[in-house]
């Protein structure tokens, strides 16, 4: 969802303000906004893998704008790297880089085993 918000900007679906604020409230929510997993090859082999199983369409989801939704089927590997350049250099403004929180939580010692 942060990379395809990055990919709408960069196409002008939605402005940069747009943008920052659904960063910004997916990373106050915790949530990762980039990975150092998410590489150009994958990116591609991901969106080809997909062109596939949807009768070669990519169907990747976008705002246009925000509250509403387009499909992009037209994506190409140099506008998926560049996007990735782009939204990697963004992410590194936000808290932890872009990464999201543990997703793990403990509980508190007095409320295990008490069916919580």
């Amino acid at each position: 969802m942060a990379f395809t918000a990055t990919i709408a900007q960069l196409r002008g679906y939605i402005s940069v303000e747009d943008r920052n604020r659904i960063l910004g409230l997916m990373s106050r929510l915790g949530l990762a906004i980039d990975s150092p997993y998410l590489t150009p090859e994958l990116l591609w082999k991901a969106t080809e893998a997909i062109t596939r199983t949807r009768d070669g369409w990519q169907r990747a989801a976008a705002p246009r704008p925000i509250g509403q939704c387009v499909f992009m089927n037209d994506l190409t590997r140099s506008e998926l790297d560049k996007a990735l350049g782009v939204h990697r250099a963004i992410a590194q403004n936000y808290p932890r880089q872009g990464n999201g929180e543990d997703m793990y939580v403990r509980l508190d010692p007095a409320l295990e085993g008490a069916g919580v």
